[in-house]
């Protein structure tokens, strides 16, 4: 028939994309799904996400067209219908949850400068560039303020990002690697951080691509530029100070002076009634979401 599409395999993103209009000619019967057929779809979409696959077969279409923008709908309208039906309902969701995460984080930023001494604090951690307000709530939350910590190694440890070597026995030696068994949230929090701080942040920047020289992975780099910037909001917190980013170093021979001073370790032992908890380990009254409504 002309002006029929040549026959191939499309997925439902190159058929809906591209500003494509399909349209369903009067003769057409009725949209007749009922609960029977969306309950099959929706055990179909619930086994495709289990057993990761990346295809599913929805069935054929025939379409009729002159110019590969608009089709005339001949056969496979009530898939076509019940597929475009379940987008508009995800992307409404998606919009309420947009909708809810910028009224969360309204409702942070207000807690957060809720208190002038609180407040000052903020605004001198908002001088790392890349860093954002949600991210700095989200460490002070679970950090309670830095109040149990008394280093910067305990500090890296609680966040999982202290040093491991895999070892076996006296001859098995592998290689090093964070120990992740720390606060996860606070990993998760500092991974975008870390992301745009790699570009834009020209201290940061350096020492990232400076890591990662001979390296196989950039992942290495980005771990690293994570614990760096925790240790960096620690620093400015205990110490009331802005950051300072090395502006006077000529260029090509930058060398990175940001503000993770060395200071001493102090050692505690093991067990200290006062040592930081673990993730798990927090009563309720000292969790994230109570501190937070404080």
């Amino acid at each position: 028939m002309k002006g029929i599409k040549d026959t191939s395999s499309e997925t439902y993103r190159q058929l809906m994309g591209n500003g494509l209009t399909y349209i369903v000619p009067k003769f057409q019967r009725d949209y007749t799904w009922e609960n029977e057929q969306w309950d099959d779809l929706w055990q179909d979409i619930i086994a495709l996400n289990k057993n990761d696959e990346v295809e599913h077969y929805m069935g054929y279409l025939v379409l009729q067209t002159d110019d590969n923008k608009s089709f005339v709908v001949i056969d496979g309208q009530q898939r076509l219908t019940t597929l475009s039906i379940i987008v508009l309902v995800v992307l409404k969701g998606l919009k309420k949850l947009e909708e809810q995460i910028k009224n969360c984080e309204i409702e942070i930023e207000k807690l957060l400068f809720a208190e002038e001494w609180l407040a000052e604090k903020i605004v001198k951690l908002m001088t790392i560039k890349g860093v954002g307000l949600i991210t700095f709530a989200i460490i002070i939350a679970e950090t309670q303020g830095f109040a149990l910590v008394n280093n910067r190694k305990q500090l890296a440890s609680y966040a999982g990002y202290d040093i491991v070597k895999r070892e076996s026995g006296t001859s098995v030696k592998g290689k090093t690697r964070i120990s992740k068994k720390g606060n996860s949230r606070i990993r998760a929090a500092l991974y975008f951080p870390a992301m745009v701080a790699s570009r834009h942040n020209l201290d940061l920047k350096e020492d990232y691509q400076r890591i990662n020289i001979g390296k196989s992975s950039k992942m290495i780099g980005m771990t690293a530029l994570q614990r760096k910037i925790l240790l960096l909001i620690y620093t400015l917190w205990k110490n009331n100070e802005v950051y300072k980013q090395n502006e006077n170093q000529p260029s090509g021979n930058r060398k990175t002076k940001i503000l993770l001073r060395q200071r001493k370790e102090v050692k505690k032992k093991v067990g200290n009634s006062l040592e930081l908890p673990t993730q798990d380990e927090l009563p309720y009254n000292l969790s994230t979401e109570v501190l937070l409504r404080q």
